[in-house]
This record gives C-alpha cells, sequence and structure tokens, in this order.
C-alpha cells in the first residue's frame, strides 16, 4: 500500500511539474493595453518610413533626370548617393528605377508627380520585388501579398520566361538546321549546342534596366543624360561578371 501510495504521489507531483511548465502566462488588461499601443506605434513609424522612402526616391530621381549632381563636380548619381548619403548603387538605382517604373508623368511640367494610381497602395518593399515584371505580371500582384508570396511568383515568372527563351531558342536552331542541310556537303558538321550551352543560354537571356521613358523625346533627353552612368554601369558589370558577355538592347514594351 505505501508502495502504491508513493507511486501515486509521483506521479500527481510530475503532472503539476508538467502543467506549470506549459502553462499560459496570464497579462493584465494593462498589459493587452500596452502591447496594442506599442503595435500601433511600430505602425504608425513603419508608414513614416514608407513614405521616406518614396519621398527619397522622387528627390534622387530629380537630380538624376536634370543632372544636378555636377554642381557638386559629381560625374554621376551614384558619387552623390554615396558621398553624401553613403547610399550604394543599387539603393540608388531602386529609388530612380521605381519612379521610372511606377512614377506619374506629367507631360506639363515634365515631372513625376507621386505613384501612379494602381500602385499607390503598395509599399517599396514590393515594388522593388515588381520592378522586372512585364506588365501582364504586374497585374497579378496585389497590395496584399507578402513579400514573401510576390518573390515566390517572381521566381515562377522568370523560370517560365527561362523555359520559354529556350523554346525559342530551340526553334530557331531548329528552323536554321533543316533551311541549311540542304546545302552541307560532303565532311560538314551542323553546329548543335551541347548540354551544358543551357546555362549559357539562360544567362545570356538576364536583364539589368538601367533606366526607363514613356515617350521617343523622352529617351533621347534620358539617354543623353545617362550616357556616362550607362557605360559605368556597363563597365561595372562586365568586371564582376567576366564570363558573361553583356549586351545592349533597345526593346518597346507594353
Amino acid at each position: 500500500m505505501a508502495k502504491q501510495f508513493k507511486q501515486t504521489t509521483e506521479k500527481v507531483k510530475q503532472e503539476i511539474i508538467s502543467a506549470s511548465d506549459n502553462a499560459v502566462t496570464l497579462f493584465s488588461k494593462a498589459d493587452k493595453q500596452k502591447y496594442n499601443r506599442i503595435l500601433k506605434s511600430i505602425d504608425t513609424e513603419l508608414n513614416k518610413v514608407e513614405k521616406s522612402y518614396l519621398a527619397i526616391a522622387f528627390k534622387v530621381h530629380a537630380l538624376y533626370k536634370d543632372k544636378l549632381f555636377e554642381i557638386d563636380g559629381f560625374k554621376n548619381i551614384y558619387e552623390l548617393a554615396q558621398e553624401k548619403y553613403n547610399l550604394s548603387r543599387g539603393t540608388c538605382n531602386n529609388y530612380i528605377n521605381i519612379v521610372d517604373k511606377f512614377g506619374h508623368w506629367d507631360k506639363e511640367t515634365g515631372d513625376y508627380t507621386g505613384l501612379q494610381e494602381q500602385y499607390q497602395n503598395f509599399k517599396s518593399s514590393q515594388l522593388i520585388l515588381m520592378l522586372s515584371m512585364t506588365d501582364e505580371q504586374r497585374a497579378m500582384v496585389k497590395p496584399d501579398m507578402t513579400i514573401r508570396e510576390i518573390r515566390e511568383y517572381r521566381a515562377l515568372c522568370d523560370s517560365q520566361s527561362a523555359e520559354d527563351e529556350l523554346e525559342d531558342d530551340a526553334n530557331t536552331i531548329d528552323e536554321e538546321t533543316h533551311s541549311d542541310s540542304g546545302n552541307l556537303e560532303d565532311g560538314d558538321i551542323l553546329n548543335v549546342p551541347e548540354d551544358n550551352d543551357i546555362e549559357t543560354i539562360i544567362k545570356e537571356t538576364n536583364r539589368m534596366m538601367v533606366f526607363e521613358c514613356p515617350n521617343v523625346n523622352d529617351f533621347k533627353k534620358k539617354l543623353d543624360q545617362n550616357t556616362t552612368v550607362l557605360n559605368d554601369t556597363y563597365i561595372d558589370f562586365k568586371n564582376t561578371n567576366k564570363d558573361i558577355r553583356p549586351k545592349i538592347t533597345v526593346c518597346l514594351e507594353w
């Protein structure tokens, strides 16, 4: 009997310890009010950061568009951003590209005035991920999507685009093979890509947007303004990607 009592006591003791370890801490009403107050304060500050980011983006773009950085002797906007504000080239490009891609162009003033209506509810972090998308792909992105969801969607789009381009390349090669096969002489060998050429093809389809413009007149203006920037970007890319041969392509997107 004593042994059974001891076992029962030990079991109850262990259950009490286990219950204590798993117990949920009870917070007072004051604690919950403080919690909600802090969350609201964080939301407010984050909204300020978001507004500040876009405000800075439009100001950096204005310096870039009108080449005002030359007033202090800077060769390009990147030098000014780094020297005065310790902003990296990537951050500076994001500022400029967000305005170019999503900003509202005022034809009368020739300036960008805020975001286009369809993008006003998006956060800057979302817009950055949407920069490399096509208009059709962006139409599928909603303001309530998380960064992770947008990133996964973009990866899916990039994967599909790479597959489509590879298929187009394969079709082109096949057509050229058929068109040239009748002219082959004895001893000629068809130049068929090896399997490891696929990686090269994928790399060659990557793009880096330097600037965007809404019309031909603006294109001429930006080309004149950004010859140095374009050249610097081209050289930087070549220096950091020695195994890739970059090329500059002008295309019309709609």
